[in-house]
């Protein structure tokens, strides 16, 4: 690519962060990297460009001898490796104890509970405190089903809480 056209291309690949994959395949034969040919001239005019990041799922980038598109072009053929995308996949969030139950008369549960599973114990450790502290709460409060939460739209009512904040404090 001497040429002024080449050049800008040559810039804009870099600038996109691409990468020009016809030139990344220097040890094929010639007759493997020609894509156009009309009697004694022949140049590489075709090229396969992808990004940066793709650039490790192209197999291989040639042409095909022979094969001609138009009558003085060849077939340029790039082999790529594609993973499939997954649609509609949303993480899942972990279930979590339920834990603003713990007032009140759940709260009182909740320590009976905890007392006796460790009065049944010869030998508290840290390990059986903790599992008995997490099974007591599943227990008593509940578990989430792991599902996450919606985002709660304020913008609908913004304006008029603003509106009745003013007229109740108008100096701020």
């Amino acid at each position: 690519m001497g040429n002024e056209e080449g050049n800008r291309f040559l810039e804009m690949a870099q600038g996109l962060g691409m990468t020009i994959v016809n030139t990344c395949f220097r040890r094929k034969r010639e007759e493997h990297r020609i894509t156009y040919r009309s009697g004694a001239y022949a140049s590489q005019i075709d090229y396969f460009s992808v990004r940066q990041a793709n650039r490790k799922y192209v197999k291989d980038c040639t042409v095909i001898p022979g094969e001609a598109a138009v009558k003085q072009h060849r077939l340029l053929v790039i082999n790529m490796r594609i993973q499939s995308v997954k649609t509609g996949y949303r993480p899942k969030q972990k279930p979590c104890i339920r834990s603003w139950k713990l007032k009140g008369e759940n709260l009182a549960k909740f320590k009976r509970e905890v007392q006796e599973k460790m009065n049944d114990q010869e030998v508290v450790t840290w390990d059986k405190l903790k599992y008995s502290i997490v099974e007591t709460a599943k227990n008593v409060c509940g578990v989430t089903r792991g599902q996450k939460r919606r985002e709660r739209d304020t913008w609908w009512w913004w304006s008029e809480e603003s509106c009745r904040m003013e007229k109740e404090n108008p100096c701020g």
